[in-house]
Protein backbone atom coordinates (compact mmCIF):
# COMPACT_ATOMS: atom_id res chain seq x y z
CA UNK A 1 0.00 0.00 0.00
CA UNK A 2 2.79 2.35 0.59
CA UNK A 3 4.68 1.00 -1.81
CA UNK A 4 1.29 2.78 -3.91
CA UNK A 5 1.16 5.74 -2.51
CA UNK A 6 4.65 6.44 -2.92
CA UNK A 7 4.43 5.67 -6.32
CA UNK A 8 1.63 7.90 -6.78
CA UNK A 9 3.08 11.14 -5.37
CA UNK A 10 6.38 10.24 -7.39
CA UNK A 11 4.03 10.21 -10.25
CA UNK A 12 2.56 13.65 -9.58
CA UNK A 13 5.69 15.35 -9.25
CA UNK A 14 7.11 13.86 -11.76
CA UNK A 15 4.29 14.87 -14.15
CA UNK A 16 3.97 18.65 -12.66
CA UNK A 17 7.65 18.86 -13.53
CA UNK A 18 7.83 17.52 -17.49
CA UNK A 19 4.40 19.34 -17.48
CA UNK A 20 5.82 22.70 -16.53
CA UNK A 21 8.70 21.81 -19.16
CA UNK A 22 6.81 20.82 -21.91
CA UNK A 23 4.17 24.24 -21.13
CA UNK A 24 7.16 26.36 -21.14
CA UNK A 25 8.44 25.53 -23.93
CA UNK A 26 5.19 26.18 -25.61
CA UNK A 27 4.60 29.82 -24.33
CA UNK A 28 8.15 30.31 -25.48
CA UNK A 29 7.28 29.98 -28.76
CA UNK A 30 3.51 31.18 -28.63
CA UNK A 31 5.22 34.21 -27.17
CA UNK A 32 7.66 34.61 -30.04
CA UNK A 33 5.04 34.34 -32.56
CA UNK A 34 2.31 36.10 -31.27
CA UNK A 35 3.80 38.52 -28.37
CA UNK A 36 1.22 38.38 -26.04
CA UNK A 37 1.58 38.62 -22.65
CA UNK A 38 2.52 35.00 -20.87
CA UNK A 39 0.76 34.60 -18.71
CA UNK A 40 -2.40 34.55 -20.71
CA UNK A 41 -0.44 31.57 -22.20
CA UNK A 42 0.36 29.44 -19.57
CA UNK A 43 -2.96 29.49 -18.40
CA UNK A 44 -4.25 28.40 -22.00
CA UNK A 45 -1.00 25.71 -22.50
CA UNK A 46 -1.45 24.25 -19.09
CA UNK A 47 -4.81 23.43 -19.27
CA UNK A 48 -4.45 21.89 -22.90
CA UNK A 49 -1.53 19.40 -21.23
CA UNK A 50 -4.11 18.25 -19.40
CA UNK A 51 -6.48 17.86 -21.74
CA UNK A 52 -3.77 16.17 -23.57
CA UNK A 53 -3.38 13.72 -20.85
CA UNK A 54 -6.76 12.57 -20.64
CA UNK A 55 -6.32 11.56 -24.38
CA UNK A 56 -3.22 9.47 -23.08
CA UNK A 57 -5.41 8.13 -20.30
CA UNK A 58 -8.71 7.37 -22.75
CA UNK A 59 -6.77 5.49 -24.56
CA UNK A 60 -4.95 3.62 -21.97
CA UNK A 61 -7.98 2.69 -20.54
CA UNK A 62 -9.65 1.23 -23.64
CA UNK A 63 -6.94 -1.48 -24.08
CA UNK A 64 -6.92 -2.27 -19.97
CA UNK A 65 -8.85 -5.42 -19.62
CA UNK A 66 -8.48 -5.61 -15.97
CA UNK A 67 -11.00 -2.96 -15.59
CA UNK A 68 -14.42 -2.30 -16.47
CA UNK A 69 -14.87 0.35 -18.95
CA UNK A 70 -18.27 1.26 -21.09
CA UNK A 71 -17.88 2.15 -25.11
CA UNK A 72 -13.74 1.49 -25.37
CA UNK A 73 -13.87 2.02 -29.07
CA UNK A 74 -15.02 5.51 -28.41
CA UNK A 75 -12.73 5.89 -25.86
CA UNK A 76 -10.11 5.20 -27.70
CA UNK A 77 -11.23 7.07 -30.98
CA UNK A 78 -11.83 10.03 -27.75
CA UNK A 79 -8.38 9.89 -27.11
CA UNK A 80 -6.67 9.67 -30.65
CA UNK A 81 -8.70 12.78 -31.30
CA UNK A 82 -7.39 14.73 -28.53
CA UNK A 83 -4.13 13.61 -28.93
CA UNK A 84 -3.99 14.66 -32.65
CA UNK A 85 -5.69 17.96 -31.38
CA UNK A 86 -4.03 19.33 -28.88
CA UNK A 87 -0.74 17.56 -28.82
CA UNK A 88 0.39 16.82 -32.11
CA UNK A 89 -1.07 19.84 -33.74
CA UNK A 90 -0.41 22.43 -30.52
CA UNK A 91 2.03 20.85 -28.15
CA UNK A 92 4.46 18.97 -30.16
CA UNK A 93 5.14 21.83 -33.00
CA UNK A 94 5.60 24.77 -30.73
CA UNK A 95 7.75 22.47 -28.14
CA UNK A 96 9.64 21.51 -31.00
CA UNK A 97 10.07 25.07 -32.14
CA UNK A 98 10.93 26.55 -28.78
CA UNK A 99 13.97 24.22 -28.48
CA UNK A 100 15.20 24.17 -32.17
CA UNK A 101 15.28 28.16 -31.98
CA UNK A 102 17.07 27.92 -28.62
CA UNK A 103 20.13 25.31 -30.30
CA UNK A 104 20.27 27.25 -33.33
CA UNK A 105 19.43 30.83 -33.39
CA UNK A 106 22.90 32.16 -33.38
CA UNK A 107 23.62 29.92 -36.20
CA UNK A 108 20.93 31.15 -37.93
CA UNK A 109 21.40 34.77 -37.51
CA UNK A 110 25.05 34.48 -37.74
CA UNK A 111 24.49 32.82 -41.56
CA UNK A 112 22.05 35.49 -42.32
CA UNK A 113 24.22 38.48 -41.63
CA UNK A 114 27.06 36.64 -43.52
CA UNK A 115 24.84 35.56 -46.60
CA UNK A 116 23.32 39.54 -46.54
CA UNK A 117 26.61 41.12 -46.25
CA UNK A 118 28.06 39.09 -49.20
CA UNK A 119 24.90 40.49 -51.52
CA UNK A 120 25.28 44.09 -50.04
CA UNK A 121 28.99 43.51 -50.93
CA UNK A 122 28.45 43.02 -54.86
CA UNK A 123 26.55 46.59 -54.94
CA UNK A 124 29.34 48.60 -52.74
CA UNK A 125 31.64 47.26 -55.08
CA UNK A 126 29.90 47.94 -58.02
CA UNK A 127 30.73 44.56 -59.18
CA UNK A 128 27.87 43.37 -61.03
CA UNK A 129 26.62 46.95 -62.63
CA UNK A 130 28.62 46.20 -65.99
CA UNK A 131 26.41 42.58 -65.98
CA UNK A 132 23.49 43.78 -64.98
CA UNK A 133 23.63 46.36 -67.43
CA UNK A 134 24.26 43.85 -70.38
CA UNK A 135 21.57 41.27 -69.08
CA UNK A 136 19.07 44.25 -69.30
CA UNK A 137 19.89 44.93 -72.69
CA UNK A 138 20.42 41.37 -73.90
CA UNK A 139 16.76 40.86 -72.02
CA UNK A 140 15.29 43.41 -74.35
CA UNK A 141 16.87 42.59 -77.46
CA UNK A 142 15.70 39.42 -77.06
CA UNK A 143 11.97 39.97 -76.93
CA UNK A 144 12.45 42.51 -79.58
CA UNK A 145 13.83 40.46 -82.27
CA UNK A 146 11.30 37.53 -80.96
CA UNK A 147 8.49 39.81 -81.80
CA UNK A 148 9.90 40.93 -85.19
CA UNK A 149 10.62 37.19 -85.76
CA UNK A 150 6.47 36.60 -86.05
CA UNK A 151 5.80 39.93 -87.63
CA UNK A 152 8.60 38.73 -90.57
CA UNK A 153 7.20 35.10 -91.08
CA UNK A 154 3.42 36.97 -91.82
CA UNK A 155 5.35 38.85 -94.29
CA UNK A 156 6.86 36.36 -96.02
CA UNK A 157 3.62 34.23 -96.20
CA UNK A 158 2.75 34.17 -100.00
CA UNK A 159 -0.53 33.04 -98.63
CA UNK A 160 -1.77 36.01 -96.64
CA UNK A 161 -0.40 39.24 -99.06
CA UNK A 162 -0.87 42.83 -97.60
CA UNK A 163 -1.17 43.73 -94.27
CA UNK A 164 -3.65 41.69 -93.05
CA UNK A 165 -5.38 42.11 -89.32
CA UNK A 166 -2.72 39.23 -88.39
CA UNK A 167 0.55 41.28 -89.87
CA UNK A 168 -1.41 44.05 -87.89
CA UNK A 169 -1.23 42.69 -85.15
CA UNK A 170 2.31 41.28 -85.53
CA UNK A 171 3.32 44.70 -85.70
CA UNK A 172 1.41 45.99 -82.74
CA UNK A 173 3.32 43.05 -80.41
CA UNK A 174 6.38 44.56 -81.94
CA UNK A 175 5.51 48.23 -81.20
CA UNK A 176 4.88 47.14 -77.12
CA UNK A 177 7.67 45.62 -77.00
CA UNK A 178 9.94 48.40 -78.58
CA UNK A 179 8.45 50.65 -76.58
CA UNK A 180 8.63 54.61 -77.88
CA UNK A 181 7.16 55.64 -80.92
CA UNK A 182 5.64 53.29 -82.92
CA UNK A 183 6.48 51.46 -86.21
CA UNK A 184 4.22 52.91 -89.02
CA UNK A 185 3.02 50.49 -91.98
CA UNK A 186 5.35 50.89 -94.50
CA UNK A 187 4.21 50.98 -98.04
CA UNK A 188 5.17 47.93 -100.21
CA UNK A 189 4.69 45.67 -102.64
CA UNK A 190 4.18 41.91 -101.78
CA UNK A 191 3.44 40.55 -105.43
CA UNK A 192 7.31 38.90 -105.08
CA UNK A 193 9.58 36.83 -102.76
CA UNK A 194 11.97 39.90 -103.22
CA UNK A 195 9.77 42.72 -102.75
CA UNK A 196 9.01 41.06 -99.52
CA UNK A 197 12.42 40.48 -98.83
CA UNK A 198 13.27 44.38 -99.68
CA UNK A 199 10.37 45.52 -96.84
CA UNK A 200 11.53 43.16 -94.36
CA UNK A 201 15.13 44.68 -94.51
CA UNK A 202 13.08 48.18 -94.19
CA UNK A 203 11.91 47.31 -90.85
CA UNK A 204 14.43 45.67 -89.64
CA UNK A 205 16.94 48.62 -90.51
CA UNK A 206 14.30 50.39 -88.27
CA UNK A 207 13.71 48.08 -85.68
CA UNK A 208 17.46 47.54 -85.31
CA UNK A 209 18.14 51.33 -84.82
CA UNK A 210 15.67 51.57 -82.18
CA UNK A 211 16.98 48.76 -80.47
CA UNK A 212 20.72 50.41 -80.13
CA UNK A 213 19.28 53.89 -79.29
CA UNK A 214 17.47 51.63 -76.16
CA UNK A 215 20.71 49.94 -75.39
CA UNK A 216 22.14 52.95 -75.26
CA UNK A 217 19.09 54.52 -72.70
CA UNK A 218 19.72 51.30 -70.21
CA UNK A 219 23.33 51.69 -70.03
CA UNK A 220 23.02 55.49 -69.54
CA UNK A 221 19.95 55.37 -66.78
CA UNK A 222 21.06 52.29 -64.49
CA UNK A 223 24.75 53.76 -64.50
CA UNK A 224 24.41 57.62 -63.31
CA UNK A 225 20.74 56.92 -61.46
CA UNK A 226 20.81 53.59 -59.68
CA UNK A 227 24.59 53.16 -59.09
CA UNK A 228 25.56 56.26 -57.01
CA UNK A 229 22.11 55.35 -54.69
CA UNK A 230 22.62 51.87 -54.22
CA UNK A 231 26.39 52.05 -53.38
CA UNK A 232 25.57 54.38 -50.98
CA UNK A 233 22.61 52.39 -49.30
CA UNK A 234 24.95 48.96 -49.43
CA UNK A 235 27.76 51.01 -47.60
CA UNK A 236 25.23 52.17 -44.64
CA UNK A 237 23.69 48.42 -44.39
CA UNK A 238 26.87 46.90 -43.80
CA UNK A 239 28.33 49.46 -41.23
CA UNK A 240 25.17 48.58 -40.08
CA UNK A 241 25.40 44.70 -39.88
CA UNK A 242 29.42 45.13 -38.87
CA UNK A 243 27.24 46.80 -35.40
CA UNK A 244 25.00 43.58 -35.13
CA UNK A 245 27.80 41.50 -35.46
CA UNK A 246 29.39 43.09 -32.53
CA UNK A 247 26.56 42.37 -30.52
CA UNK A 248 26.44 38.79 -31.24
CA UNK A 249 30.39 38.64 -30.59
CA UNK A 250 30.16 39.79 -27.37
CA UNK A 251 27.26 37.56 -26.00
CA UNK A 252 29.23 34.87 -27.39
CA UNK A 253 32.48 36.08 -25.75
CA UNK A 254 30.41 36.55 -22.60
CA UNK A 255 29.34 32.58 -22.74
CA UNK A 256 25.40 34.02 -22.84
CA UNK A 257 22.95 33.24 -25.24
CA UNK A 258 21.55 36.18 -26.91
CA UNK A 259 18.03 36.82 -25.59
CA UNK A 260 15.21 36.69 -28.26
CA UNK A 261 14.16 40.36 -27.51
CA UNK A 262 17.65 41.72 -28.19
CA UNK A 263 17.40 39.70 -31.58
CA UNK A 264 13.81 40.66 -32.37
CA UNK A 265 14.28 44.70 -31.83
CA UNK A 266 18.28 45.52 -32.00
CA UNK A 267 19.49 42.90 -35.09
CA UNK A 268 16.84 41.61 -37.33
CA UNK A 269 15.82 45.25 -37.91
CA UNK A 270 19.37 45.13 -39.09
CA UNK A 271 19.42 42.63 -41.06
CA UNK A 272 15.68 43.61 -42.21
CA UNK A 273 17.35 46.66 -43.68
CA UNK A 274 19.54 44.82 -45.47
CA UNK A 275 17.27 42.51 -46.93
CA UNK A 276 15.26 45.66 -48.50
CA UNK A 277 18.56 47.33 -50.08
CA UNK A 278 19.21 44.09 -52.11
CA UNK A 279 15.56 43.71 -53.02
CA UNK A 280 15.80 47.14 -54.25
CA UNK A 281 18.60 46.53 -56.40
CA UNK A 282 18.13 42.91 -57.28
CA UNK A 283 18.94 43.50 -60.61
CA UNK A 284 22.62 44.19 -59.86
CA UNK A 285 23.12 40.97 -57.41
CA UNK A 286 24.56 37.49 -58.73
CA UNK A 287 22.20 35.43 -56.19
CA UNK A 288 23.91 31.62 -55.28
CA UNK A 289 22.95 28.76 -57.57
CA UNK A 290 22.62 25.63 -56.63
CA UNK A 291 24.15 22.20 -58.68
CA UNK A 292 21.21 22.84 -61.55
CA UNK A 293 21.37 26.31 -61.75
CA UNK A 294 18.19 27.28 -59.84
CA UNK A 295 18.74 30.68 -57.83
CA UNK A 296 19.05 29.76 -54.02
CA UNK A 297 18.11 32.92 -52.23
CA UNK A 298 16.98 35.29 -54.65
CA UNK A 299 13.31 34.72 -54.19
CA UNK A 300 14.06 35.10 -49.98
CA UNK A 301 15.61 38.81 -50.96
CA UNK A 302 13.19 39.61 -53.38
CA UNK A 303 9.49 41.67 -52.89
CA UNK A 304 6.44 40.31 -54.28
CA UNK A 305 3.26 41.25 -55.40
CA UNK A 306 0.01 39.78 -53.63
CA UNK A 307 -3.19 39.13 -56.08
CA UNK A 308 -4.64 42.37 -54.26
CA UNK A 309 -1.63 44.46 -55.99
CA UNK A 310 -0.11 45.00 -51.97
CA UNK A 311 3.57 44.70 -52.06
CA UNK A 312 4.98 41.76 -49.45
CA UNK A 313 8.08 43.03 -48.56
CA UNK A 314 10.79 39.88 -48.20
CA UNK A 315 11.44 38.29 -44.31
CA UNK A 316 14.22 37.50 -43.09
CA UNK A 317 15.59 33.97 -42.49
CA UNK A 318 16.27 35.36 -38.51
CA UNK A 319 12.52 36.39 -38.00
CA UNK A 320 11.11 33.15 -39.39
CA UNK A 321 12.87 31.80 -36.76
CA UNK A 322 10.23 33.36 -34.30
CA UNK A 323 6.92 32.26 -36.03
CA UNK A 324 6.61 28.44 -35.44
CA UNK A 325 4.87 27.93 -38.59
CA UNK A 326 7.26 29.85 -40.65
CA UNK A 327 10.04 27.19 -39.20
CA UNK A 328 7.67 24.36 -39.59
CA UNK A 329 7.19 25.58 -43.34
CA UNK A 330 10.93 25.90 -43.94
CA UNK A 331 11.36 22.52 -42.72
CA UNK A 332 9.46 20.80 -44.60
CA UNK A 333 10.36 22.72 -47.78
CA UNK A 334 14.39 20.81 -46.69
CA UNK A 335 15.61 24.32 -45.46
CA UNK A 336 17.20 22.54 -42.28
CA UNK A 337 19.10 19.76 -43.66
CA UNK A 338 21.88 19.29 -41.16
CA UNK A 339 20.76 21.18 -38.60
CA UNK A 340 19.08 18.38 -36.50
CA UNK A 341 15.69 19.41 -36.71
CA UNK A 342 14.61 15.41 -35.88
CA UNK A 343 16.35 15.15 -33.05
CA UNK A 344 14.73 18.64 -31.15
CA UNK A 345 11.18 16.70 -32.79
CA UNK A 346 11.95 13.40 -30.73
CA UNK A 347 13.07 15.93 -27.60
CA UNK A 348 9.95 17.53 -27.44
CA UNK A 349 8.11 14.10 -28.18
CA UNK A 350 9.79 12.32 -25.15
CA UNK A 351 9.15 15.17 -23.07
CA UNK A 352 5.64 15.29 -23.65
CA UNK A 353 5.11 11.33 -23.69
CA UNK A 354 7.26 11.20 -20.29
CA UNK A 355 4.49 13.24 -18.87
CA UNK A 356 1.40 11.46 -20.20
CA UNK A 357 2.93 8.05 -18.96
CA UNK A 358 4.01 9.75 -15.46
CA UNK A 359 -0.35 11.46 -15.38
CA UNK A 360 -1.75 7.79 -16.56
CA UNK A 361 0.48 6.01 -13.75
CA UNK A 362 -0.87 8.43 -10.97
CA UNK A 363 -4.25 8.28 -12.21
CA UNK A 364 -4.79 5.16 -13.31
CA UNK A 365 -7.90 2.95 -12.49
CA UNK A 366 -7.56 -0.52 -10.71
CA UNK A 367 -11.19 -1.45 -10.94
Amino acid sequence: MKNNNFLKIFSIIAFIAFMLVSCWATVESLHMSLLWPKPFFWIVTIGLFVISSLGTKLIVDSFNQRIRVDNRGWRLVGGIVLLIIFWIMFSLPTNTHTFFYNAKIRTVVQGDIKRTESYLQQLSNNSQVADAIKAKQSNYEEKVWDAFRAFKQEIENPGNLGYGPEAKNRLADLNAVLEGEPLKLLTGNFTSAIKRQQLITQYQELVNEKVEKKKQEIAQRMTTQDVATFKADADNALKKLKNAEEVMANYKKAGKIVPPKVIREQIEPIINNGYKVISANRNYVDFLKDANGKYIDRDLYTEKIAANGEVIEPETRTMRMFNVLSVWQDFFKGKYKGMGFFYWILIAALVDIAGFIFFDIAFRRTE
